[in-house]
Order: C-alpha cells, then structure tokens, then sequence
C-alpha cells in the first residue's frame, strides 16, 4: 500500500498519495488537508495520525512525546471519550488488527517525518476529553539526530542540562 520510507519527511498530500490517492484533497480542509487522525477509507482497517507537537485545541494544551525506547505518548482529541468508536478500536487494536502509521513535527511549518507503524500499549483509564495513550512504535529505532525534529521534549532536556 504505502512506499513510504522511514524518518524522511512527507507533506499530508503525498501521505494521501501514498495511502488514499483517491481521497480528496485540500490543503487545509476536509480530513486529509486538515484532521490529526485520518481513518483511511472510513474502514477502521488503518488510521494515520498527524501529530504537530505544542498544539492547543478548545483550551486544552497537548502534551505529547516519544521516548527513548519508541513509547509514544499520545492524546486523542479533546472531545473524545473512552467509549467512542475510534477510541475503542484503538484500545482494541491488538484483537482488531488494525494499523496505526504514525507522522510527527515539532512546528507547522515543518513536514511531518514518517515514524512507521504502531502498537497499542496502554491509555489511562481515568482520563477521557481528551484520552491519554501510550503506543509503542514498531521498528523503532533510536536517532540521536533526529530527535530535535521528532520530539518536543529533547530541546527542553538539553537545556535544563546547560
């Protein structure tokens, strides 16, 4: 389906290009030019999340990262509960087998660079508006380089260590 490369980076119409190429597409609108999480064909098969670290949505400030062993701790969007669709079959995910690609950036002027797929961990049962989730990342592999590129918290670590 996708012949998309790992850690390179990608804008949302050639992510759709490379899942959906017969999705619509405006920048800026409709699911594919807008939305953070992309269910690909309406099917629940494959979700794509778009993450673009340091958001605020509907007053609610996103904190959001990757570790150092790939675990990405993620929140879904402010409105959604614990027993919505989409929720659901993302704590499921292990028993439904649906995939999960993940594209992060740390500023919206920057295109979103391909982290692969992921697996469901865990998500916080006490917390929904928005649910807190943890995935690790498949194939993970460690760049020290790429960290300022992927994740938010690496430029706050390396400056409380000055």
């Amino acid at each position: 389906m996708s012949n998309l490369n790992l850690y390179e980076r990608y804008s949302r119409k050639e992510v759709r290009d490379a899942f959906d190429p017969n999705a619509n597409f405006t920048p800026g609108a409709g699911a594919w030019g807008l939305h953070g999480v992309i269910n690909i064909s309406s099917k629940f098969e494959h979700f794509v999340f778009f993450v673009t670290y340091g958001r605020e949505q509907s007053g609610h400030v996103f904190n959001e990262g990757i570790d150092e062993t790939g675990i990405l701790s993620w929140q879904s969007q402010p409105s959604q509960h614990l027993q919505e669709r989409r929720v659901q079959h993302w704590i499921t995910q292990n028993k439904n087998g649906c995939k999960i690609s993940l594209f992060v950036r740390n500023d919206k002027a920057s295109q979103y660079i391909y982290l692969g797929e992921l697996s469901y961990l865990t998500h916080d049962t006490n917390k929904e508006k928005p649910v807190w989730f943890k995935f690790q990342i498949l194939n993970w592999r460690y760049l020290e380089q790429l960290q300022p590129s992927i994740n938010p918290s690496h430029e706050k670590k390396k400056l409380s260590k000055s």
